[in-house]
């Protein structure tokens, strides 16, 4: 099933909301954004199947694979529109807990939980 996100008009949207406080890449093939900045990268993997996305976090300098993925830990889900969300904490990471994460990450997380508008994600069928 094709994901129905206009991927590219959000990647245009999230370059002005972020600012130059980070780069933003998009990936049609994988469906996915990736947040990057001098502390780690934040990669938004966006599914048709619930309406949600999966985030990834990785470390700068850290090269980290979780299930055959090198996109860093699964450090949040999403579903149906942002309505519910599910936090892990990975034991392979010693614990790495979204807290754990630099807070300008974490605020692109709760940003499509709780303001996906902000995003450019409302009304979206993900």
């Amino acid at each position: 099933m094709k994901n129905t996100v206009d991927l590219f008009r959000i990647f245009q949207h999230e370059q002005k909301r972020v600012g130059d406080s980070m780069t933003v890449y998009y990936n049609i093939e994988e469906n996915s954004l990736q947040y990057k900045n001098a502390k780690g990268t934040l990669t938004v993997i966006f599914h048709a199947s619930d309406a949600g996305e999966d985030f990834y976090y990785q470390k700068f300098g850290e090269l980290v694979s979780e299930n055959g993925k090198k996109l860093g830990i699964l450090v949040q889900k999403t579903y149906h529109n942002g309505q519910n969300a599910h936090l892990f904490q990975n034991p392979m990471t010693g614990g790495l807990k979204m807290f754990e994460i630099p807070q300008e990450f974490i605020d692109i997380a709760r940003a499509y939980q709780f303001d996906r508008e902000s995003i450019g994600l409302k009304g979206e069928t993900a």
